[in-house]
């Protein structure tokens, strides 16, 4: 087996799915799930069950802008976005954030909604350099 067909075979098992490519350095992989109007890629650590984040496309996400919050400028992909905060159900996520951005896929604008489940800091740091790192594929096939 050649080093470039090794390479496109580890590339493509640590992408399931539409999921984006995670840089080589983050020490994350991706867990899909699909049904019906549901795709999302949650990256973990392969020793862990909890997202860092997820990543969900289409148009199933319960996401809304929330006016006054307090917005900060990001990327994710190459994609300007714009996070607010998010921080659980009950608080225990007091760095986590979202966003919501479009991207084209198949000729299509794609809703995609992100977030980063974050106790701390450094964990949100982190979260947001893998994000804007990501490299998402094109696919003409919307899928």
């Amino acid at each position: 087996m050649t080093p470039l067909l090794l390479l496109a075979m580890l590339q493509s098992a640590a992408a399931p799915g539409w999921c984006p490519e995670l840089p080589a350095d983050s020490g994350l992989e991706w867990r899909h799930e699909q049904a019906d109007e549901l795709d999302v890629c949650y990256a973990r650590t392969p020793d862990e069950y909890g997202a860092w984040f997820g990543i969900q496309k289409g148009d199933a996400s319960s996401f809304t802008r929330k006016p006054g919050a307090n917005d900060e400028a990001g990327s994710v992909g190459g994609h300007a976005v714009t996070w607010q905060p998010a921080t659980g159900k009950d608080g225990d996520l007091p760095y986590g954030e979202e966003t919501l951005f479009e991207f084209e896929q198949g000729g299509a604008m794609v809703p995609v909604h992100v977030w980063i489940n974050a106790r701390t800091a450094d964990e949100q740091r982190a979260a947001r350099k893998v994000l804007r790192d990501l490299r998402f594929r094109v696919d003409p096939g919307g899928r």
